[in-house]
């Protein structure tokens, strides 16, 4: 035990490489990030878009909507696609709570 008269013992140790082993995972590995699509100016709707030289990080334009068909659910434009049921709802809007739910009504939406 002559380490444990140094101050410090072996069990107190700990030797690693970081969490970056099994848990990096940030927007670029997952293809996710959120962007701004549209801004209203003076009115009226403008779209936003980024387009930038890697066509895969190319982002959607306009006002959209969540859709479900089938199993498959996709991002669409607002404007095209008029009669399709937007899956999303407002809960926050302004800051203040527009509808308030149970944990057990999340669950049962998943």
């Amino acid at each position: 035990m002559a380490s444990f008269k140094a101050g410090f013992t072996i069990e107190h140790l700990a030797f690693g490489m970081g969490g970056g082993l099994l848990q990096k995972h940030d927007r670029d590995t997952q293809r996710n990030a959120f962007k701004c699509s549209a801004q209203k100016q003076d009115g009226q709707w403008v779209d936003i878009q980024k387009n930038p030289l890697d066509v895969t990080k190319k982002s959607k334009a306009g006002r959209l909507k969540l859709i479900k068909e089938g199993e498959k659910y996709m991002t669409v434009r607002e404007d095209k696609y008029p009669d399709l049921v937007d899956c999303l709802e407002v809960v926050f809007e302004n800051g203040e709570l527009v509808r308030e739910m149970t944990l057990d009504e999340i669950r049962a939406i998943g």
